[in-house]
């Protein structure tokens, strides 16, 4: 009888720590194709680009994703409007990436795909420009954030 008390008692734990996790993405305006696939990810089949908005960003964040990592083969450049470019040897991923205030949160927003699925950075950089038109985002410098 103890075992189906403490099956329901973790059930539910799981279920109420599932919803705090799904709740906490910020509700994002995303352009045409893109279907929502988790908690701040949202996928695009056809041009094989993901969006993925971090919420909860620390200073050790900061530094793994806009520092450059020969350990671990990850490279990050300035590109346009305070946005960066990377290459991510290690998990196999390009894309393009800021920082931006959404909802009162520091939040970092990166649009990227598989290194093999033949995206560009201004493929990138067009839908990131236009995610943040849709959100009236404006990108933060990472020079403005201590870390």
């Amino acid at each position: 009888m103890e075992i189906p008390k403490i099956g329901i008692a973790l059930l539910i734990i799981i279920c109420a720590i599932g919803m705090v996790a799904a709740g906490d993405a910020p509700h994002m305006k995303t352009g045409n194709g893109y279907e929502k696939s988790g908690p701040g990810i949202y996928s695009n089949e056809n041009s094989s680009i993901d969006l993925i908005v971090f919420t909860e960003i620390g200073n050790d964040d900061l530094e793994k994703h806009f520092k450059n990592n020969s350990n671990i083969e990850y490279t990050v450049f300035q590109a346009m409007d305070d946005t960066f470019n990377y290459t991510d040897c290690i998990d196999e991923r390009i894309g393009v990436k800021e920082l931006a205030e959404i909802d009162m949160r520091l939040c970092l927003v990166e649009f990227s795909s598989d290194t093999d699925a033949n995206t560009t950075f201004d493929k990138f950089y067009d839908e990131l420009s236009e995610f943040n038109e849709l959100n009236n985002i404006t990108p933060i410098s990472p020079s403005a954030i201590d870390f």
